[in-house]
């Protein structure tokens, strides 16, 4: 299921999804997430929404990547993966997008569970 997750303190969509899905699973407010992007990003030398900079900052927070199989590559959807982990806390990437899932619900600006992800992360799971 889908719920409107707009953290913005403005209320602005502004390019700014992948400090959108950090706040989803962190729960930190917009601000803090989009300064802490922003120091990493500093720290790297690129912009705080590249792949390499929000990659970097889950890993450092404890989530690990995972590319979902090719099994149906233009079919499996987000509300598929939702759906399918009904338990836990992901960051999925559609094309240019990133989406928190939470619990088998994703979190967005915009019902975006018909976007087809290619990778996500998933929160680690202590003592595994």
């Amino acid at each position: 299921m889908w719920h409107e997750f707009q953290p913005n303190p403005q209320g602005l969509s502004t390019g700014d999804c992948t400090v959108r899905a950090v706040c989803a699973v962190t729960g930190l407010p917009w601000c803090a997430a989009h300064d802490v992007l922003c120091a990493l990003s500093g720290e790297m030398a690129d912009m705080p929404s590249t792949n390499r900079v929000w990659w970097a900052l889950l890993k450092g927070i404890g989530y690990r990547q995972l590319f979902l199989p090719d099994r149906c590559p233009d079919c499996y959807t987000v509300a598929d993966f939702a759906a399918e982990h009904p338990r836990g806390k992901f960051i999925l990437g559609p094309h240019e997008h990133a989406v928190a899932v939470i619990d088998g619900d994703w979190w967005d600006t915009w019902d975006s569970g018909s976007t087809v992800p290619g990778y996500f992360f998933e929160e680690a799971k202590h003592g595994v």
